[in-house]
C-alpha cells in the first residue's frame, strides 16, 4: 500500500474538519465549488489536498469535541460515488474508531503511571536497603582509622568481619534487584515437580529439624510439564525459606501436590505467625516485607516467575495460625 502523503495538524484540511465535523467528500467538495463558480480559497485547498492524498472520503474521528485522527477511503472499485447511507455507515463506526483510540490512549497512560510508580517504589526500597549497610560499613571505617592508631587489634578484626558481610548483602540485593528486573530467559525442560520439590527440601532438612520444625509432604502422582527447574527451584526454595523464618519457634510445614483438571496444584502451607490481612494485598511487591531482615524481593521474584510460566499463584493467611502458598502450573 503506497503512502499518498502526511497532513501535518496545522493543514487547513484539518481546521475544515473540525467546522464541519463530518465526512468530507470529494466529489461533493468539486460539485459545490463547480455549482457556485466559487473561489472559496479554503475549500479549493481541501479539493486539492484530498487529491493529493487520494482520497475520495475524509473522515474526521472525534473524541467529544477533540478531533483525535481521520481516516480516508479512496474510490470505489466500481467507481461508484459514496451514497449517503455509505456516509452515515462511515459516521458511525468513525464514533467507534475514536472511542477505541482513546481507551488505547488512557490505558498507555495508566501504563505509564504504573511503570512510574513501581520506579519510585523500587527506588525507596533501594535506598532504604542499602542505607543500613553503609552506614556500618561508615562507621567501622571511622572506628578503624583510629583503631589503626591506637593498635586495637579487636576494632581491627570487628572490621575484617562486618564489612566484607555489610558489601556481601549489598551485592545480594543488587543481584536481586537485576534477576527482577531483567529476569533470564526460561530454559524449558520436561521436568517431574515432585522431583525438584524433594531436591530443594533436601537443602532445608537439617535447618528445619534445628528448629524443631516438623515436615509433612504429600506428593501425589502428576505428570511431567515443560518448566524452567532452575527458576522453579528458586520459586520452592523462597516459598520454603518464608516458611521457615515464620516459624521462629518451630511447627509444621506441609507441602503436597496434586493434578487438577491438567494443571498441577502445590500448596506449601505453615503454622507460622502469619499476614495480617490489610499487607496480604502487597505481598508480592518489590521491596514489600514484614520481616526485621529482608529486602522483600524474594515474593516479587516468585510472583514474575510464575506468571511467566503462565500459572497463578495464590497467599491466604490468618494472623497467628499460618500461611499457604497455592502455585498452578
Amino acid at each position: 500500500m503506497e503512502i499518498k502523503g502526511i497532513i501535518d495538524k496545522n493543514n487547513l484540511l484539518i481546521d475544515y474538519l473540525m467546522r464541519v465535523k463530518r465526512p468530507i467528500v470529494l466529489e461533493e467538495v468539486i460539485f459545490e465549488l463547480e455549482s457556485k463558480d466559487s473561489l472559496d480559497k479554503t475549500l479549493n485547498f481541501v479539493k486539492d489536498e484530498l487529491k493529493r492524498i487520494d482520497a475520495a472520503v475524509c473522515v474526521p474521528l472525534f473524541a467529544e469535541d477533540r478531533l483525535i485522527g481521520i481516516f480516508t477511503l479512496a474510490e470505489k472499485e466500481n467507481q461508484e460515488m459514496y451514497s449517503d447511507e455509505d456516509i452515515e455507515f462511515l459516521s458511525t463506526i468513525s464514533n467507534q474508531f475514536a472511542v477505541a483510540i482513546e481507551r488505547a490512549h488512557l490505558h498507555q497512560e495508566l501504563l505509564q503511571a504504573d511503570k512510574m510508580s513501581s520506579l519510585g517504589t523500587v527506588a525507596a526500597g533501594m535506598a532504604h536497603e542499602i542505607k543500613n549497610p553503609l552506614a556500618s560499613i561508615m562507621g567501622m571505617t571511622e572506628m578503624v582509622t583510629k583503631a589503626l592508631e591506637t593498635g586495637d587489634s579487636e576494632t581491627i578484626e570487628d572490621f575484617k568481619k562486618v564489612v566484607p558481610k555489610e558489601l556481601n548483602r549489598i551485592n545480594d540485593l543488587v543481584q536481586n534487584l537485576l534477576t527482577y528486573a531483567k529476569p533470564p530467559k526460561l530454559n524449558k525442560n520436561s521436568v517431574n515437580i515432585n522431583e525438584i520439590l524433594s531436591d530443594v527440601l533436601k537443602l532445608f532438612e537439617l535447618e528445619l529439624m534445628q528448629k524443631n520444625i516438623k515436615l509433612k509432604k504429600d506428593f501425589g502422582n502428576v505428570s511431567k510439564k515443560e518448566l524452567d527447574p532452575e527458576q522453579i527451584k528458586q520459586v520452592f526454595t523462597n516459598l520454603i525459606l518464608n516458611a521457615e523464618q515464620s516459624m521462629p519457634n518451630g511447627g509444621e510445614l506441609k507441602i503436597s501436590s496434586e493434578l487438577v483438571n491438567n494443571q498441577i496444584m502445590i500448596k506449601i502451607s505453615d503454622t507460622g505467625i502469619g499476614i495480617e490481612n490489610d499487607k496480604l494485598k502487597n505481598i508480592f511487591d518489590p521491596f514489600f516485607t514484614t520481616k526485621e531482615k529482608g529486602a522483600g524481593l524474594g515474593l516479587a521474584i516468585t510472583y514474575r516467575i510464575v506468571k511467566e510460566h503462565d500459572g497463578e499463584i495464590e497467599v491466604d493467611s490468618n494472623p497467628g495460625q499460618g500461611t499457604t502458598f497455592t502455585l498452578s502450573l
